[in-house]
């Protein structure tokens, strides 16, 4: 794991094994025993290897940093449904430990997100994919169309409609990512709803 993650950082920033091993002043032929994990380099040339690949240490140890970045359609979480809410989410993450949330939404025609707006912290865009939006934000109304976005802070009182009997269809981007804390059926994820 430790020799993929220094491979996968020196690619990422086009760099070749000579350049590295130049300026960590480490033979090429030893480094690339070190990412084919056939050899294991010290904890000097370790720290030498993170500083000119502009990563911490811990990055070569967490797992987290493996995982997968990849979300298919087919497997898209589905998120808690607010109660009374005509929203679907499908999450587009790959898990909630993010700064940032980013969401796939669905109304069918002739709904409302829920009948009193809504607020919660931090900062939202809405992207129309397919379909009509009216959305009230504070005192304001608009009317988007496919194609056009709107951004917004999401402390402010919001609600959204589709007016039409098309389906609605739109990409949420959210910050912090709030769906992270939900419970499906807890009074707790009412505090964090759309």
């Amino acid at each position: 794991m430790l020799g993929v993650k220094i491979r996968t950082r020196r690619k990422e920033l086009g760099m070749n094994m000579k350049e590295l091993a130049d300026q960590v002043q480490l033979t090429a032929g030893f480094l690339s025993q070190i990412e084919r994990g056939l050899a294991e380099p010290s904890i000097s040339s370790l720290k030498k290897i993170s500083k000119v690949l502009g990563v911490s240490m811990i990055y070569f140890f967490s797992e987290d940093d493996m995982k997968n970045p990849v979300v298919r359609k087919n497997e898209r979480r589905q998120l808690p449904k607010q109660p009374g809410s005509a929203v679907a989410f499908e999450s587009l993450t790959p898990d909630d430990e993010h700064q940032m949330g980013a969401a796939l939404g669905r109304m069918d025609g002739f709904q409302e997100s829920w009948n009193v707006p809504n607020a919660h912290p931090g900062e939202e865009l809405i992207y129309i994919m397919q379909g009509t939006m009216n959305i009230q934000i504070g005192d304001n109304e608009y009317h988007l169309e496919e194609g056009d976005s709107i951004y917004f802070q999401s402390a402010e009182p919001h609600r959204m409609e589709n007016p039409n009997e098309q389906e609605l269809v739109f990409l949420s981007l959210y910050t912090p990512a709030v769906f992270q804390h939900f419970q499906i059926g807890s009074d707790e994820s009412l505090k964090n709803t759309f």
